[in-house]
């Protein structure tokens, strides 16, 4: 395996130890948030990856898979989230039969190569019992998106 380039986009500022750890990858501050882009190995190492940042207390927002030089998007204004979050995940392949039952109440869409879950967190840590939940049934994630509801109310639809 070639491994997957990435960019991982948080709320927060990971400490000097953490920085240290992340060798290779690049940083970048942003108003209130950190986009780190590097190389890992496989999806093993992103999960890694990502439960240090969590335990340096980032919020991660977006994880993107990188292929030469990434888009850029003008900057968005920080705005406080709302108490509930959804987040989206991009699965590799056609596993909605899969995942429906797996996550309860999950959305869950297919288009012709991958599957994307949609889930309300009730907490930051509901992401990562949504990775693990993933992780178990050996699901490859493909990207992982985490959006405020629309208005900033948790009962708002989620903006697609």
């Amino acid at each position: 395996m070639t491994g997957i380039d990435l960019s991982i986009s948080a709320a927060g500022e990971p400490s000097a130890a953490v920085l240290g750890e992340l060798e290779g990858f690049v940083v970048r501050r942003q108003a209130g948030r950190v986009v780190l882009r590097g190389h890992v190995a496989d999806q093993a190492a992103l999960m890694g990856v990502l439960a240090r940042l969590r335990r340096d207390g980032l919020t991660i927002r977006h994880v993107v898979p990188v292929r030469g030089r990434a888009p850029s998007r003008p900057a968005r204004p920080h705005r406080p989230g709302p108490p509930r979050a959804v987040a989206e995940v991009g699965l590799v392949g056609l596993v909605a039969d899969l995942v429906g039952p797996a996550i309860e109440g999950a959305e869950v869409t297919q288009d012709p190569a991958t599957t994307t879950v949609r889930v309300r967190l009730a907490d930051p840590d509901a992401l990562f019992a949504l990775l693990d939940r993933l992780e178990d049934l050996a699901l490859e994630v493909r990207e992982i998106h985490v959006r405020p509801p629309v208005g900033g109310c948790p009962e708002d639809p989620v903006r697609g």
